[in-house]
C-alpha cells in the first residue's frame, strides 16, 4: 500500500524510514482506511522488538508515517545462505514471539507475520515490521468475508478457507516461519497458488526429524504443535510456545544439530534421535521399529568389525602354526579338525569381548 523512503529527522538529528501511502491506493476509502489502522496498530506497540512508529501526517494528501530506519535486510535475505543453526531459529522465534505477546494483549492481531517482515536489527536482534494488514479488535474489520489477507505460505489451514484470523493463526505463522529456519525450506511448496492453499489444507509438512535428524525432539515437537491442522491443538498464547521453546534453549548443546542442509534441500535419511522427558516427545515417536533398526545397525557393523578382526587373527595364527623347518616333516598325527592350543586360547578371549 506504500513506498518506503530513508530520511531525516532535522529536529532529533536521526535517519528515519518514511512510509508514505500510494497515490492510486489512496484513492479507494477502504485502502486509505487499512493504511491508518496500520499506524494506529504501530503506533500503540512499544517494544524492542516492533519497529517503532515516531510521527504520522500527510502529505500532499497522502497520510505518511515516520519509523525508525534499519539496516534493510530481512529475515528472507538471511535465509537465502540456507538453514539456521538450532539457537539461531530459537532466538528469532522467541523475539517474534515478545512482539506478539505485546500486539495480542493490546488486541491487535498481525495476520501477515512472513520472513521478509522480520527486520534484522544487528546481529542477533530482530524486529516485527508491516502491520498493514493488521486489525485491531474491536474495529472495523476491512476484509470481506470469505477472502483471505496475508501471505499464502504462512498463513493457518484456517485462514485458507476464509475463516477469520485469530491469536492462534498467528502463531501458526511462528511455527511456519520457525519451521523454514530449521529446514532451510517452507513447509509447504507447490507450483501454483492453488496448489500450495490445498497443500497447506490437506497434508502434513515434511518430518523435522528426517530433515534434521539431530534436532531436539522437544524443538520438533513444538514446531509440530504450533502448526497443527486444528487450532485447538496449537498454543493459546504467545507466551505459552515461548516457555517451551525457553525450556529448549535451556538444553545441553549436545541435543542441537551441527549438520545444516541445504537451502530447499529434502531429507534423505531417517534417523533416531535422543529420548527427551517433553511431553509432545510422543509426536516424534511414530514407530518403536524405527529406533530398532537404528539400534540393529550399529549393532550389525559393531558385529562385522569384531568378524574381521577374528578372521585376522586367526589367519595369524594359523599360517604361525604351519610354519615347519626344512628338516622337519609336519605332524601327521594331527586331525583335520583340530587347533594350536594358543588358536583356542585366542578364539575364547575374543568371544568373551564380543559377547561379555
Amino acid at each position: 500500500m506504500g513506498e518506503v523512503f530513508s530520511g531525516w529527522d532535522s529536529k532529533l538529528d536521526r535517519p528515519v524510514a518514511i512510509k508514505l501511502m500510494r497515490r492510486e491506493m489512496a484513492e479507494h476509502p477502504d485502502f486509505r482506511e487499512r493504511f491508518e489502522a496500520e499506524i494506529r496498530a504501530a503506533g500503540r506497540l512499544t517494544h524492542s522488538g516492533v519497529v517503532a512508529v515516531f510521527d504520522t501526517g500527510e502529505h500532499q494528501g497522502l497520510p505518511f508515517m515516520v519509523m525508525e530506519l534499519l539496516t534493510g535486510r530481512t529475515l528472507a535475505d538471511e535465509l537465502d545462505a540456507g538453514a539456521a543453526d538450532p539457537d539461531r531459529a530459537i532466538s528469532v522465534a522467541l523475539q517474534v514471539l515478545d512482539a506478539l505477546q505485546v500486539a495480542h494483549r493490546e488486541d491487535i492481531l498481525h495476520r501477515d507475520l512472513k520472513p521478509s517482515n522480520i527486520l534484522l536489527a544487528g546481529a542477533s536482534s530482530v524486529k516485527v515490521a508491516d502491520f498493514g494488514v493488521a486489525k485491531i479488535s474491536g474495529g472495523r474489520d476491512l476484509t470481506q468475508a470469505g477472502t483471505m489477507v496475508g501471505t499464502p505460505a504462512y498463513l493457518a489451514p484456517e485462514r485458507i478457507e476464509g475463516h477469520p484470523a485469530s491469536r492462534s493463526s498467528d502463531l501458526y505463522a511462528v511455527g511456519a516461519i520457525l519451521f523454514e529456519l530449521l529446514a532451510g525450506f517452507k513447509p509447504f511448496q507447490a507450483d501454483t497458488p492453488l496448489g500450495l492453499m490445498r497443500a497447506i489444507g490437506q497434508d502434513a509438512p515434511p518430518d523435522l526429524a528426517e530433515v534434521r535428524p539431530q534436532l531436539d525432539p522437544a524443538l520438533v515437537a513444538i514446531v509440530e504443535k504450533a502448526m497443527a491442522k486444528d487450532p485447538d491443538r496449537r498454543y493459546t498464547s504467545a507466551r505459552q510456545m515461548s516457555d517451551e521453546l525457553n525450556e529448549v534453549e535451556g538444553a545441553p548443546a549436545k541435543g542441537r544439530s551441527s549438520a545444516v542442509p541445504v537451502a530447499g534441500e529434502a531429507p534423505t535419511t531417517v534417523l533416531s534421535t535422543p529420548g527427551s522427558d517433553h511431553p509432545k516427545t510422543e509426536v516424534m515417536r511414530t514407530s518403536p521399529a524405527r529406533h530398532r533398526a537404528d539400534g540393529f545397525g550399529m549393532y550389525k557393523l559393531a558385529g562385522l568389525a569384531a568378524a574381521v578382526l577374528v578372521l585376522i587373527i586367526v589367519v595369524m595364527l594359523v599360517s604361525r602354526s604351519l610354519q615347519v623347518s626344512p628338516v622337519e616333516t609336519p605332524d601327521t598325527g594331527a586331525t583335520p579338525g583340530s587347533i594350536s592350543p594358543e588358536l583356542e586360547e585366542a578364539l575364547d578371549e575374543l568371544e568373551e569381548a564380543v559377547n561379555p
